[in-house]
């Protein structure tokens, strides 16, 4: 991939009067990944091209189904010293609240010690 503008430019493009530009400084940000989620719901919001909100839409609904998809290991340790316990679950999807709950480790494997 051949990178012509850094993110800090794609940024400032997102508010170029062309149509064109905003969408293509989207594409950017999104093909490298350096989208924030809130960046793109306020150009899916307020972007008065239909062009940029339909990227912008795409995407949203991508992450959406992404997350949803997302199994995630999810551990709580609750007590101190020897009265201590852990608890673990794997849950489909992430919420807020799991998000709140949970420590979560992604990618690494959990090994049960005797």
């Amino acid at each position: 991939m051949c990178v012509l503008s850094s993110t800090s430019q794609l940024r400032e493009l997102l508010s170029d009067s062309h149509a064109a530009v905003r969408q293509s400084a989207l594409l950017g940000l999104l093909e490298t990944g350096a989208a924030i989620q809130q960046e793109v719901r306020v150009l899916a919001k307020k972007d008065v091209d239909t062009g940029v909100r339909e990227v912008t839409n795409l995407w949203l609904k991508k992450r959406r189904e992404l997350m949803r998809s997302t199994t995630t290991l999810c551990i709580r340790e609750s007590g101190s010293g020897s009265g201590s316990a852990i608890s673990a679950a794997m849950i489909s999807g992430a919420t807020k609240r799991l998000w709140n709950m949970c420590v979560l480790y992604r990618s690494h494997r959990l090994q049960m010690v005797a």
